[in-house]
């Protein structure tokens, strides 16, 4: 069924704002596949080849979307929270090497936070800084406790679709007094992808990911950021980089 992707067209369209080639994305889902078939048939197990009508694909292959599912289900829960903390170690170290933009806070709120790996970091090298993990009761109830003018919020809008995001970054901002700020650490995709470096790979490979196991949840462009900030009651985005090529610190200032 890979190998059927339609070679006559010059491009995917996904909206106003994103254009990827056929030809690149083929190849990344084409080697992927070849590379780590284990990976990709495990994704695709036989129960998702039954007939599914008006659910999501994760739902009808699991019974629940993906987070609700994990509520349910200790050891794929387990499995997701030392698989993203280990991941979090990892780029986290990376950003506070690049920047330096948490030196001036008294406070800060790690929106998502999961089991308070960020928080670990940030605070291990800002000692002044007293920090909130948020997260649903499920996920802190097993995060260490840790010492709280910032809304930090980490691999979290790429789960959602355009409206949620616009709705949790109100709730942010509402928190925040007026010289506050949130940082938002995420991809950030090409609006016009022909190529497939590495960062480029990666990227639209997340993007596929939450596309499928999401309900609305994709990667995004510059412009999508910036027209999620303009409808959230923010200026338009202060972008710096992150690490590793194409994690993006997203700084929002409200309006």
């Amino acid at each position: 069924m890979l190998a059927a992707l339609p070679t006559e067209l010059e491009c995917f369209t996904f909206d106003s704002l994103r254009t990827i080639t056929c030809s690149a994305i083929k190849q990344i889902v084409l080697k992927y596949v070849a590379q780590k078939p284990r990976e990709v048939y495990g994704l695709t197990s036989r129960r998702q080849y039954k007939k599914v009508e008006h659910r999501h694909i994760y739902e009808g292959a699991n019974g629940a979307l993906v987070f609700e599912y994990m509520k349910e289900n200790a050891n794929t829960k387990e499995r997701f929270n030392e698989a993203m903390t280990s991941h979090t170690s990892i780029v986290m170290k990376k950003i506070l090497e690049n920047y330096n933009g948490f030196e001036s806070l008294s406070d800060l709120v790690d929106v998502g936070g999961s089991l308070g790996s960020n928080l670990t970091q940030i605070l291990s090298k800002y000692l002044h800084i007293k920090g909130v993990n948020f997260d649903l009761p499920h996920i802190v109830k097993e995060a260490p406790q840790i010492h709280v003018l910032l809304c930090m919020i980490q691999w979290i809008l790429h789960d959602w679709n355009d409206e949620k995001c616009v709705e949790i970054l109100k709730k942010c901002k509402k928190a925040l007094p007026e010289t506050g700020r949130i940082i938002v650490i995420e991809m950030i995709l090409l609006r016009e992808v022909s190529e497939t470096d590495v960062a480029t790979k990666n990227s639209l490979c997340l993007d596929l990911t939450m596309m499928t196991i999401t309900s609305g949840g994709k990667e995004r462009t510059e412009e999508e950021f910036e027209d999620l900030a303009k409808k959230a009651g923010f200026k338009p985005p202060k972008i710096i980089y992150g690490a590793y090529s194409f994690w993006m610190i997203i700084e929002l200032y409200p309006t």
